[in-house]
């Protein structure tokens, strides 16, 4: 019987997706901000969400922003609010 290779399963902070770890994006608190850790493998609080802001756009964005904010234990700024727009946008 071959051996299966164990798939990292993430869940998106925003609608509550499970989905394999790198069907997800991975946002990062660090010292310098919110970035994206394409790698998975940052240092820092981080939270997965789903890529081109598919769920966000059903979502209230003030909810949005709320549940990030509480994911990553910070509280964001309208500089914080605007870097995610852009980076998971992208």
């Amino acid at each position: 019987m071959p051996h299966r290779k164990h798939v990292a399963t993430r869940t998106c902070s925003i609608c509550g997706k499970k989905a394999d770890k790198r069907e997800l994006v991975r946002l990062v608190r660090t010292d310098d901000g919110i970035m994206i850790d394409p790698s998975g493998k940052m240092n820092g609080r981080g939270t997965y969400v789903c890529p081109g802001m598919e769920c966000q756009e059903a979502s209230d964005m003030n909810d949005v922003f709320r549940k990030i904010s509480r994911a990553l234990r910070v509280d964001l700024t309208d500089a914080d609010r605007l870097s995610i727009r852009q980076l998971v946008s992208s």
